[in-house]
């Protein structure tokens, strides 16, 4: 393993969320498969931590694309039944 690289468990307690939630963002296609260890472990590049810090805020209530509550830009339902 190279000294840079971060397994699943490591990188996602270095950004607070889950292993499943970073099996999720590679499904989703916002993390590219990371390539494995001889033993199939997922290695990342350590500047994933940078990546994934920018779409957790992108998440939070008022983050990049995304009003803040009682700000008047509320998303709108384009359900018929909401």
């Amino acid at each position: 393993m190279d000294g840079q690289d971060l397994r699943s468990g490591q990188l996602a307690d270095a950004v607070g969320v889950t292993v499943q939630t970073l099996r999720y963002y590679e499904r989703r296609g916002l993390l590219a498969e990371p390539r494995r260890s001889p033993g199939g472990h997922r290695l990342y590049p350590a500047e994933t931590v940078t990546l994934l810090r920018v779409v957790k805020a992108a998440q939070r209530p008022g983050g990049p694309g995304r009003p803040s509550p009682g700000s008047g830009s509320e998303p709108v339902s384009l359900r018929s039944d909401a």
